[in-house]
Protein backbone atom coordinates (compact mmCIF):
# COMPACT_ATOMS: atom_id res chain seq x y z
CA UNK A 1 0.00 0.00 0.00
CA UNK A 2 2.73 2.59 0.73
CA UNK A 3 4.43 1.88 -2.60
CA UNK A 4 1.06 2.10 -4.36
CA UNK A 5 0.36 5.50 -2.81
CA UNK A 6 3.90 6.80 -3.42
CA UNK A 7 3.70 5.65 -7.05
CA UNK A 8 0.56 7.60 -7.86
CA UNK A 9 -1.91 4.74 -7.46
CA UNK A 10 -0.73 3.14 -10.69
CA UNK A 11 -0.51 -0.48 -11.80
CA UNK A 12 3.25 -0.08 -12.12
CA UNK A 13 3.44 0.97 -8.47
CA UNK A 14 1.45 -2.11 -7.45
CA UNK A 15 3.87 -4.30 -9.37
CA UNK A 16 6.83 -2.54 -7.74
CA UNK A 17 5.31 -3.34 -4.34
CA UNK A 18 4.91 -6.97 -5.38
CA UNK A 19 8.57 -7.07 -6.43
CA UNK A 20 9.66 -5.76 -3.01
CA UNK A 21 7.52 -8.39 -1.25
CA UNK A 22 9.00 -11.12 -3.43
CA UNK A 23 12.59 -10.04 -2.88
CA UNK A 24 11.96 -9.94 0.89
CA UNK A 25 10.44 -13.43 0.71
CA UNK A 26 13.40 -14.76 -1.26
CA UNK A 27 15.74 -13.13 1.23
CA UNK A 28 14.01 -14.70 4.23
CA UNK A 29 14.02 -18.18 2.69
CA UNK A 30 17.65 -17.86 1.53
CA UNK A 31 18.83 -16.62 4.94
CA UNK A 32 17.26 -19.54 6.79
CA UNK A 33 18.54 -22.11 4.29
CA UNK A 34 22.05 -20.62 4.31
CA UNK A 35 22.29 -21.44 8.02
CA UNK A 36 21.18 -25.06 7.60
CA UNK A 37 24.38 -26.72 6.40
CA UNK A 38 22.93 -30.21 6.87
CA UNK A 39 20.50 -29.36 4.05
CA UNK A 40 23.08 -27.79 1.72
CA UNK A 41 22.35 -30.21 -1.11
CA UNK A 42 18.64 -29.52 -1.02
CA UNK A 43 19.14 -25.75 -0.76
CA UNK A 44 21.51 -25.49 -3.71
CA UNK A 45 19.29 -27.63 -5.96
CA UNK A 46 16.26 -25.57 -4.94
CA UNK A 47 18.04 -22.28 -5.61
CA UNK A 48 18.83 -23.49 -9.14
CA UNK A 49 15.25 -24.66 -9.81
CA UNK A 50 13.74 -21.47 -8.37
CA UNK A 51 15.95 -19.29 -10.55
CA UNK A 52 14.94 -21.42 -13.53
CA UNK A 53 11.28 -20.73 -12.73
CA UNK A 54 11.99 -17.00 -12.43
CA UNK A 55 13.77 -17.04 -15.79
CA UNK A 56 10.92 -18.89 -17.48
CA UNK A 57 8.17 -16.71 -15.98
CA UNK A 58 9.94 -13.44 -15.06
CA UNK A 59 6.68 -11.52 -14.67
CA UNK A 60 5.99 -13.61 -11.54
CA UNK A 61 8.36 -11.45 -9.50
CA UNK A 62 6.88 -8.11 -10.57
CA UNK A 63 3.17 -8.85 -10.79
CA UNK A 64 0.60 -7.77 -8.21
CA UNK A 65 -2.20 -10.00 -9.51
CA UNK A 66 -3.51 -11.94 -6.51
CA UNK A 67 -2.29 -15.46 -7.40
CA UNK A 68 1.29 -14.31 -8.10
CA UNK A 69 2.76 -12.60 -4.97
CA UNK A 70 2.10 -15.52 -2.57
CA UNK A 71 4.02 -18.06 -4.70
CA UNK A 72 7.44 -17.06 -3.37
CA UNK A 73 6.10 -16.06 0.05
CA UNK A 74 4.73 -19.59 0.43
CA UNK A 75 8.24 -21.03 0.12
CA UNK A 76 9.42 -18.62 2.81
CA UNK A 77 6.55 -19.80 5.03
CA UNK A 78 7.47 -23.44 4.41
CA UNK A 79 11.13 -22.82 5.30
CA UNK A 80 10.24 -20.80 8.40
CA UNK A 81 7.89 -23.53 9.64
CA UNK A 82 10.59 -26.20 9.19
CA UNK A 83 13.09 -24.02 11.03
CA UNK A 84 10.59 -23.52 13.83
CA UNK A 85 10.01 -27.27 14.16
CA UNK A 86 13.76 -27.61 14.71
CA UNK A 87 13.57 -25.42 17.82
CA UNK A 88 13.66 -21.85 16.52
CA UNK A 89 10.33 -20.83 17.99
CA UNK A 90 11.21 -17.17 17.70
CA UNK A 91 10.10 -17.58 14.09
CA UNK A 92 6.46 -17.71 15.25
CA UNK A 93 5.66 -14.01 14.59
CA UNK A 94 7.18 -14.21 11.11
CA UNK A 95 5.21 -17.38 10.41
CA UNK A 96 1.97 -15.64 11.40
CA UNK A 97 2.82 -12.66 9.20
CA UNK A 98 3.67 -14.74 6.12
CA UNK A 99 0.71 -17.10 6.54
CA UNK A 100 -1.70 -14.20 6.95
CA UNK A 101 -0.32 -12.38 3.92
CA UNK A 102 -0.61 -15.51 1.80
CA UNK A 103 -4.20 -16.37 2.79
CA UNK A 104 -5.46 -12.79 2.55
CA UNK A 105 -3.88 -12.37 -0.88
CA UNK A 106 -5.17 -15.59 -2.47
CA UNK A 107 -7.75 -17.80 -0.75
CA UNK A 108 -6.51 -20.91 -2.54
CA UNK A 109 -3.72 -21.02 0.06
CA UNK A 110 -6.11 -21.09 3.02
CA UNK A 111 -6.10 -24.87 3.68
CA UNK A 112 -2.34 -25.35 3.33
CA UNK A 113 -1.39 -22.21 5.26
CA UNK A 114 -3.73 -23.04 8.14
CA UNK A 115 -2.39 -26.59 8.26
CA UNK A 116 1.25 -25.45 8.41
CA UNK A 117 0.54 -22.94 11.17
CA UNK A 118 -1.44 -25.56 13.10
CA UNK A 119 1.49 -28.02 12.96
CA UNK A 120 3.90 -25.39 14.23
CA UNK A 121 1.52 -24.24 16.98
CA UNK A 122 1.00 -27.81 18.22
CA UNK A 123 4.75 -28.42 18.22
CA UNK A 124 5.34 -25.22 20.21
CA UNK A 125 2.71 -26.19 22.80
CA UNK A 126 4.18 -29.67 23.19
CA UNK A 127 7.71 -28.35 23.69
CA UNK A 128 6.51 -25.72 26.15
CA UNK A 129 4.67 -28.39 28.14
CA UNK A 130 7.59 -30.82 28.27
CA UNK A 131 10.64 -28.55 28.41
CA UNK A 132 10.47 -25.91 31.19
CA UNK A 133 13.74 -24.39 29.99
CA UNK A 134 12.17 -23.44 26.66
CA UNK A 135 8.82 -22.37 28.07
CA UNK A 136 9.64 -18.69 28.59
CA UNK A 137 10.96 -18.09 25.06
CA UNK A 138 8.05 -19.96 23.49
CA UNK A 139 5.52 -18.05 25.60
CA UNK A 140 6.96 -14.67 24.66
CA UNK A 141 7.16 -15.56 20.96
CA UNK A 142 3.65 -17.01 21.08
CA UNK A 143 2.19 -13.89 22.67
CA UNK A 144 3.89 -11.64 20.10
CA UNK A 145 2.60 -13.89 17.31
CA UNK A 146 -0.92 -13.84 18.76
CA UNK A 147 -0.90 -10.04 19.05
CA UNK A 148 0.31 -9.77 15.46
CA UNK A 149 -2.42 -12.20 14.40
CA UNK A 150 -5.07 -9.97 15.96
CA UNK A 151 -3.74 -6.89 14.18
CA UNK A 152 -3.42 -8.36 10.69
CA UNK A 153 -6.81 -10.09 10.86
CA UNK A 154 -8.73 -7.14 12.29
CA UNK A 155 -10.10 -5.97 8.92
CA UNK A 156 -11.03 -9.44 7.58
CA UNK A 157 -12.86 -10.24 10.82
CA UNK A 158 -14.64 -6.88 10.68
CA UNK A 159 -15.68 -7.66 7.10
CA UNK A 160 -16.96 -11.07 8.20
CA UNK A 161 -19.07 -9.49 10.95
CA UNK A 162 -20.35 -6.60 8.84
CA UNK A 163 -23.69 -8.22 8.03
CA UNK A 164 -22.85 -9.77 4.64
CA UNK A 165 -22.01 -13.47 4.19
CA UNK A 166 -18.34 -12.53 4.55
CA UNK A 167 -15.21 -13.80 2.87
CA UNK A 168 -14.53 -16.38 5.59
CA UNK A 169 -17.98 -17.86 5.12
CA UNK A 170 -17.49 -17.90 1.35
CA UNK A 171 -14.14 -19.67 1.71
CA UNK A 172 -15.64 -22.29 4.04
CA UNK A 173 -18.52 -22.94 1.65
CA UNK A 174 -16.15 -23.20 -1.31
CA UNK A 175 -13.97 -25.90 0.25
CA UNK A 176 -16.51 -27.83 2.32
CA UNK A 177 -20.11 -27.17 1.26
CA UNK A 178 -20.10 -25.98 -2.35
CA UNK A 179 -20.82 -27.74 -5.61
CA UNK A 180 -19.13 -31.07 -6.47
CA UNK A 181 -15.48 -30.65 -7.40
CA UNK A 182 -13.17 -32.63 -9.68
CA UNK A 183 -12.90 -36.36 -10.20
CA UNK A 184 -9.69 -37.87 -8.74
CA UNK A 185 -8.29 -38.54 -12.21
CA UNK A 186 -8.79 -34.99 -13.45
CA UNK A 187 -7.46 -33.52 -10.20
CA UNK A 188 -4.39 -35.79 -10.26
CA UNK A 189 -3.51 -34.85 -13.84
CA UNK A 190 -3.77 -31.12 -13.12
CA UNK A 191 -1.96 -31.46 -9.76
CA UNK A 192 0.91 -33.52 -11.16
CA UNK A 193 1.29 -31.31 -14.22
CA UNK A 194 1.58 -28.16 -12.14
CA UNK A 195 4.00 -29.78 -9.68
CA UNK A 196 6.17 -30.62 -12.69
CA UNK A 197 5.79 -27.09 -14.05
CA UNK A 198 9.49 -26.19 -14.07
CA UNK A 199 10.15 -29.14 -16.42
CA UNK A 200 7.15 -28.70 -18.74
CA UNK A 201 7.92 -27.11 -22.13
CA UNK A 202 4.46 -25.48 -22.00
CA UNK A 203 4.99 -23.96 -18.54
CA UNK A 204 3.74 -20.37 -18.50
CA UNK A 205 2.65 -17.83 -15.92
CA UNK A 206 -0.93 -18.24 -14.72
CA UNK A 207 -3.19 -15.72 -16.42
CA UNK A 208 -6.69 -17.07 -15.74
CA UNK A 209 -6.86 -19.75 -18.43
CA UNK A 210 -8.42 -23.15 -17.98
CA UNK A 211 -5.92 -25.84 -16.99
CA UNK A 212 -6.57 -29.53 -17.60
CA UNK A 213 -2.99 -30.65 -17.16
CA UNK A 214 -0.80 -32.80 -19.37
CA UNK A 215 -1.47 -36.38 -20.43
CA UNK A 216 2.24 -36.98 -21.05
CA UNK A 217 3.29 -39.87 -18.74
CA UNK A 218 6.74 -38.33 -18.19
CA UNK A 219 5.20 -35.07 -16.96
CA UNK A 220 2.87 -36.90 -14.59
CA UNK A 221 5.77 -38.94 -13.19
CA UNK A 222 7.92 -35.82 -12.73
CA UNK A 223 5.09 -34.31 -10.69
CA UNK A 224 4.04 -37.30 -8.60
CA UNK A 225 7.27 -39.27 -8.07
CA UNK A 226 9.08 -36.60 -5.99
CA UNK A 227 6.06 -36.46 -3.64
CA UNK A 228 6.24 -40.22 -3.08
CA UNK A 229 10.01 -39.95 -2.63
CA UNK A 230 9.49 -37.66 0.34
CA UNK A 231 8.46 -40.63 2.50
CA UNK A 232 11.85 -42.41 2.37
CA UNK A 233 13.56 -39.03 2.65
CA UNK A 234 11.77 -38.41 5.96
CA UNK A 235 12.81 -41.87 7.23
CA UNK A 236 16.41 -41.26 6.17
CA UNK A 237 16.66 -37.78 7.68
CA UNK A 238 14.55 -37.92 10.85
CA UNK A 239 17.37 -38.73 13.30
CA UNK A 240 20.41 -36.69 12.31
CA UNK A 241 19.00 -34.17 9.85
CA UNK A 242 16.01 -32.67 11.62
CA UNK A 243 15.60 -29.68 9.34
CA UNK A 244 15.72 -31.88 6.25
CA UNK A 245 13.11 -34.20 7.76
CA UNK A 246 10.92 -31.25 8.78
CA UNK A 247 11.08 -29.75 5.28
CA UNK A 248 10.21 -33.10 3.70
CA UNK A 249 7.31 -33.72 6.10
CA UNK A 250 5.84 -30.25 5.61
CA UNK A 251 6.26 -30.47 1.84
CA UNK A 252 4.51 -33.85 1.84
CA UNK A 253 1.68 -32.36 3.88
CA UNK A 254 1.46 -29.33 1.58
CA UNK A 255 1.43 -31.55 -1.52
CA UNK A 256 -1.37 -33.70 -0.08
CA UNK A 257 -3.43 -30.62 0.81
CA UNK A 258 -2.73 -29.24 -2.65
CA UNK A 259 -4.26 -32.36 -4.18
CA UNK A 260 -7.26 -32.15 -1.86
CA UNK A 261 -7.71 -28.46 -2.72
CA UNK A 262 -7.61 -29.31 -6.43
CA UNK A 263 -10.35 -31.87 -5.85
CA UNK A 264 -12.53 -29.12 -4.35
CA UNK A 265 -12.32 -26.75 -7.35
CA UNK A 266 -15.72 -26.33 -8.99
CA UNK A 267 -16.07 -26.43 -12.76
CA UNK A 268 -13.08 -25.86 -15.01
CA UNK A 269 -9.78 -25.71 -13.12
CA UNK A 270 -8.09 -22.33 -13.56
CA UNK A 271 -4.31 -22.21 -13.90
CA UNK A 272 -4.25 -19.42 -11.28
CA UNK A 273 -5.94 -21.67 -8.70
CA UNK A 274 -3.09 -24.18 -8.54
CA UNK A 275 -0.13 -22.21 -9.91
CA UNK A 276 1.46 -22.19 -6.45
CA UNK A 277 2.09 -25.92 -6.84
CA UNK A 278 4.78 -25.18 -9.44
CA UNK A 279 7.10 -23.75 -6.78
CA UNK A 280 6.20 -26.52 -4.33
CA UNK A 281 7.10 -29.01 -7.05
CA UNK A 282 10.57 -27.45 -7.22
CA UNK A 283 10.88 -27.89 -3.44
CA UNK A 284 9.86 -31.56 -3.72
CA UNK A 285 12.38 -32.28 -6.47
CA UNK A 286 15.13 -30.49 -4.54
CA UNK A 287 14.36 -32.52 -1.41
CA UNK A 288 14.34 -35.80 -3.32
CA UNK A 289 17.55 -35.13 -5.24
CA UNK A 290 19.30 -33.19 -2.50
CA UNK A 291 19.35 -36.30 -0.32
CA UNK A 292 21.93 -37.74 -2.72
CA UNK A 293 24.12 -34.70 -2.11
CA UNK A 294 24.03 -34.95 1.70
CA UNK A 295 27.19 -33.60 3.27
CA UNK A 296 28.30 -31.95 0.04
CA UNK A 297 28.25 -28.38 -1.14
CA UNK A 298 28.38 -26.76 2.30
CA UNK A 299 31.10 -24.31 1.25
CA UNK A 300 28.93 -23.19 -1.68
CA UNK A 301 25.81 -22.71 0.42
CA UNK A 302 26.17 -19.05 1.38
CA UNK A 303 27.35 -17.91 -2.08
CA UNK A 304 24.47 -19.83 -3.64
CA UNK A 305 22.00 -18.17 -1.27
CA UNK A 306 23.41 -14.73 -2.13
CA UNK A 307 23.24 -15.56 -5.83
CA UNK A 308 19.60 -16.61 -5.40
CA UNK A 309 18.62 -13.27 -3.87
CA UNK A 310 20.67 -11.25 -6.34
CA UNK A 311 19.34 -13.23 -9.30
CA UNK A 312 15.71 -12.84 -8.23
CA UNK A 313 16.21 -9.10 -7.66
CA UNK A 314 17.88 -8.68 -11.05
CA UNK A 315 15.23 -10.65 -12.96
CA UNK A 316 12.36 -8.90 -11.22
CA UNK A 317 13.86 -5.42 -11.58
CA UNK A 318 14.56 -5.97 -15.27
CA UNK A 319 10.96 -7.05 -15.80
CA UNK A 320 9.69 -4.00 -13.92
CA UNK A 321 11.87 -1.73 -16.06
CA UNK A 322 10.47 -3.39 -19.16
CA UNK A 323 6.99 -2.52 -17.92
CA UNK A 324 7.94 1.17 -17.68
CA UNK A 325 8.94 1.13 -21.35
CA UNK A 326 5.40 0.33 -22.37
CA UNK A 327 3.05 3.14 -23.29
CA UNK A 328 1.96 4.81 -20.03
CA UNK A 329 -1.64 4.80 -21.19
CA UNK A 330 -2.56 1.99 -23.57
CA UNK A 331 -6.12 1.92 -24.88
CA UNK A 332 -7.80 0.17 -21.93
CA UNK A 333 -6.23 2.56 -19.40
CA UNK A 334 -7.04 5.56 -21.55
CA UNK A 335 -10.60 4.31 -21.99
CA UNK A 336 -11.15 3.89 -18.26
CA UNK A 337 -9.77 7.34 -17.49
CA UNK A 338 -11.74 9.12 -20.22
CA UNK A 339 -15.03 7.28 -19.67
CA UNK A 340 -14.93 7.66 -15.88
CA UNK A 341 -14.19 11.40 -16.03
CA UNK A 342 -16.98 12.02 -18.53
CA UNK A 343 -19.42 9.79 -16.62
CA UNK A 344 -18.84 11.55 -13.31
CA UNK A 345 -19.35 14.96 -14.91
CA UNK A 346 -22.49 13.76 -16.69
CA UNK A 347 -23.99 12.25 -13.55
CA UNK A 348 -23.48 15.53 -11.73
CA UNK A 349 -25.30 17.44 -14.47
CA UNK A 350 -28.18 14.92 -14.46
CA UNK A 351 -28.47 15.04 -10.69
CA UNK A 352 -28.10 11.25 -10.30
CA UNK A 353 -27.15 10.05 -6.86
CA UNK A 354 -27.29 6.23 -7.02
CA UNK A 355 -27.06 4.61 -10.48
CA UNK A 356 -27.52 0.99 -11.48
CA UNK A 357 -24.55 0.12 -13.70
CA UNK A 358 -24.72 -2.52 -16.42
CA UNK A 359 -21.70 -3.72 -18.37
CA UNK A 360 -22.86 -5.00 -21.75
CA UNK A 361 -19.32 -5.17 -23.14
CA UNK A 362 -15.63 -4.92 -22.17
CA UNK A 363 -15.90 -6.32 -18.63
CA UNK A 364 -12.31 -5.33 -17.79
CA UNK A 365 -12.88 -1.69 -18.71
CA UNK A 366 -16.22 -1.88 -16.95
CA UNK A 367 -14.51 -3.01 -13.75
CA UNK A 368 -12.17 -0.02 -14.09
CA UNK A 369 -15.18 2.27 -14.43
CA UNK A 370 -16.68 0.84 -11.24
CA UNK A 371 -13.39 1.35 -9.40
CA UNK A 372 -13.41 4.98 -10.53
CA UNK A 373 -16.91 5.38 -9.06
CA UNK A 374 -15.72 3.87 -5.78
CA UNK A 375 -12.73 6.25 -5.66
CA UNK A 376 -15.09 9.16 -6.29
CA UNK A 377 -17.29 8.00 -3.37
CA UNK A 378 -20.21 7.58 -5.76
CA UNK A 379 -22.69 4.93 -4.60
CA UNK A 380 -23.82 2.51 -7.29
CA UNK A 381 -25.23 -1.01 -7.72
CA UNK A 382 -24.94 -3.77 -10.29
CA UNK A 383 -27.35 -6.49 -11.39
CA UNK A 384 -27.66 -9.43 -9.01
CA UNK A 385 -26.29 -11.82 -11.65
CA UNK A 386 -22.87 -10.12 -11.71
CA UNK A 387 -22.78 -8.88 -8.10
CA UNK A 388 -20.67 -11.89 -6.94
CA UNK A 389 -17.84 -10.52 -9.11
CA UNK A 390 -17.75 -7.24 -7.21
CA UNK A 391 -19.28 -7.85 -3.78
CA UNK A 392 -22.76 -8.33 -2.33
CA UNK A 393 -22.86 -4.77 -1.02
CA UNK A 394 -23.26 -3.56 -4.63
CA UNK A 395 -26.26 -5.75 -5.46
CA UNK A 396 -29.21 -3.82 -6.89
CA UNK A 397 -31.76 -2.80 -4.25
CA UNK A 398 -34.49 -1.24 -6.40
CA UNK A 399 -34.03 2.33 -5.19
CA UNK A 400 -31.56 3.42 -7.91
CA UNK A 401 -32.41 6.68 -9.70
CA UNK A 402 -30.60 6.05 -13.02
CA UNK A 403 -29.43 3.24 -15.29
CA UNK A 404 -25.90 3.51 -16.72
CA UNK A 405 -24.89 1.10 -19.49
CA UNK A 406 -21.36 0.59 -20.81
CA UNK A 407 -21.79 -0.69 -24.35
CA UNK A 408 -20.40 -0.93 -27.87
CA UNK A 409 -21.66 0.77 -31.05
CA UNK A 410 -24.53 -1.64 -31.81
CA UNK A 411 -25.98 -1.52 -28.30
CA UNK A 412 -25.47 2.25 -28.23
CA UNK A 413 -27.47 2.66 -31.44
CA UNK A 414 -30.38 0.79 -29.84
CA UNK A 415 -30.19 2.59 -26.50
CA UNK A 416 -30.05 5.98 -28.19
CA UNK A 417 -33.64 5.45 -29.39
CA UNK A 418 -34.97 5.29 -25.82
CA UNK A 419 -36.94 8.24 -24.51
CA UNK A 420 -34.79 10.56 -22.39
CA UNK A 421 -31.60 8.62 -23.21
CA UNK A 422 -28.41 10.58 -22.54
CA UNK A 423 -24.94 9.59 -23.76
CA UNK A 424 -22.77 10.49 -20.79
CA UNK A 425 -19.44 9.37 -22.23
CA UNK A 426 -17.81 7.97 -25.32
CA UNK A 427 -14.35 6.76 -26.31
CA UNK A 428 -13.88 6.72 -30.07
CA UNK A 429 -10.71 4.62 -30.26
CA UNK A 430 -12.35 1.34 -29.21
CA UNK A 431 -15.27 2.56 -29.49
CA UNK A 432 -17.26 2.52 -26.23
CA UNK A 433 -20.20 4.49 -24.85
CA UNK A 434 -21.87 5.09 -21.50
CA UNK A 435 -25.60 5.64 -22.01
CA UNK A 436 -27.87 6.76 -19.18
CA UNK A 437 -31.57 6.98 -18.57
CA UNK A 438 -33.47 8.20 -15.53
CA UNK A 439 -35.22 5.37 -13.68
CA UNK A 440 -37.42 7.95 -12.00
CA UNK A 441 -38.85 9.01 -15.37
CA UNK A 442 -38.50 5.62 -17.10
CA UNK A 443 -38.77 2.90 -14.43
CA UNK A 444 -39.50 0.20 -17.03
CA UNK A 445 -35.82 0.07 -17.98
CA UNK A 446 -34.88 -1.32 -14.58
CA UNK A 447 -35.67 -4.85 -15.81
Amino acid sequence: APIYAWGGHSTLALNAGALIVNILSVGVAARVLARRREAAGFAIVFFILALLIFLRVPLLLASAWNPHPPVVAFVALLVLCADCLCGRFRRLPLIVLFASFIVQTHVGYAPVAVALVAVVAIAALLVAATDPGRRRDITISGLVAFALLEVVWLLPVAEQLSGYPGNMTAIWRFFFIGEPGQTPGVAWRAWSSMLAGVFRPSFTLATGRGFTGSSNPLTLVLGSAPVLALVPVIVWAHRQRRFYAAMAALSLLASAIGFWSTLRIHGLIGDYQIFWLSMLGAVNVALATGAWLAGRGERFLRPAAAAMVAGAAAIGTYNLIEQTRQAPLDLPYAAVRSLSEQTLRGMASMGNRRPLVRLDTEQGIGAGLLVALVKASTPFTVDAAVAPLYGPEWTTTGDEDALLTLCGPEEHAQLATRPHNVTLAYFDELPLYVDAVSLVDEPQYRK
